[in-house]
């Protein structure tokens, strides 16, 4: 599963910091959970991302059964091979082009938010997004076992949002 990539900031610092140095109880039962708004963004995030996924491979679908792809089994392909084939098989104008890429690189925000745990850190607006993972014997500390894949601000989660609603516009105008 693409996941957005690693990029360490002085406020990504920071906050990881502040949940790795809290303990879990009480990250779990006192820090705020999800508003109402922020699970309607989600929500609207996913399920903009699942259409544009839908349209993606029906693009591709109906070049595999115009004869403009190899044969194969065009069904089974993940979704990054899927978002390859979508660039590369027509020559796109410059403005699509940065939309499809833009899709692809976006699609590990979409991934992080509907696979991770998230929640919103005490006194900062900004997310957390955490999964379990297997301790090691290295790893003595609480804290150790859980992952943070990142922490984003509130703000970066609607602007894409807002750019996700724009794809699936121009994906369903193109393939009618």
């Amino acid at each position: 599963m693409a996941l957005p990539p690693n990029s360490e900031t002085e406020r990504g610092v920071y906050l990881r910091d502040v949940f790795y140095n809290t303990h879990p109880t009480e990250v779990f039962s006192k820090w705020p959970k999800l508003t109402v708004e922020d699970h309607a963004v989600v929500g609207r995030l996913i399920n903009l991302y699942s259409f544009i996924e839908i349209n993606l491979r029906r693009l591709v679908e109906s070049w595999a059964d115009a004869d403009l792809l190899t044969k194969g089994r065009i069904k089974d392909l993940p979704l990054g091979r899927v978002e390859q084939l979508a660039q590369t098989v027509l020559p796109w104008p410059e403005a699509n082009m940065f939309a499809l890429k833009r899709m692809a690189e976006l699609r590990s925000l979409r991934n992080l938010v509907a696979h991770f745990g998230m929640m919103r850190f005490p006194d900062d607006d900004a997310f957390l997004f955490i999964a379990k993972v297997k301790p090691t014997i290295k790893s003595k500390r609480a804290s150790s076992q859980w992952k943070t894949s990142c922490s984003l601000p509130c703000s970066m989660v609607l602007f894409c949002l807002g750019w996700c609603r724009s794809w699936r516009e121009w994906h369903s105008g193109s393939l009618l």
